[in-house]
């Protein structure tokens, strides 16, 4: 029974570990999140910002015209991190609905200039990166950033 037991506590271990791991976040599906998050929030604003009175669809249009290879690219590696497209949807409506009930402090003007400055990096996904973490777009990781290649 002892034998058992050790190997239970053993396999629980395992579980554990692998599970940690698991939600370690590599830096290039973190930066794909924010990339999301950040088309999120504006798509979102964009919505709200019109029945405000408040158009900023043409800024947001614009930021998705110069930047779609890099949010295609960005879509790609969450569902490929995810692995299922169901669970890579509920990813998706988390960050919409993070971002449903508005942003504190953020203005309809403030989206048109994040979209029109996030536009004129034309595809460039560190400096779309770093626009998102200017704007205080979180990433809403389900987990930490890993620090290392080992911890992959």
């Amino acid at each position: 029974m002892h034998r058992h037991l050790q190997s239970a506590i053993a396999i629980i271990a395992l579980l554990v570990s692998s599970s940690a791991r698991a939600q370690c976040w590599s830096e290039d599906v973190a930066a794909a999140a924010k990339m999301r998050n950040l088309d999120t929030m504006l798509m979102v604003s964009t919505l709200r910002c019109r029945t405000g009175g408040r158009d900023i669809l043409p800024e947001y249009a614009q930021f998705l015209d110069q930047n779609r290879s890099a949010l295609l690219t960005a879509s790609a590696t969450l569902q490929k991190h995810y692995g299922s497209a169901a669970a890579y949807d509920r990813f998706v409506t988390k960050v919409a609905n993070h971002y449903g009930a508005g942003v504190q402090g953020m203005t309809c003007r403030a989206f048109a200039e994040i979209a029109e400055l996030a536009r004129s990096v034309h595809g460039d996904i560190p400096k779309i990166v770093a626009i998102a973490d200017q704007a205080g777009v979180g990433s809403l990781l389900d987990g930490d950033v890993c620090t290392s290649v080992a911890e992959r």
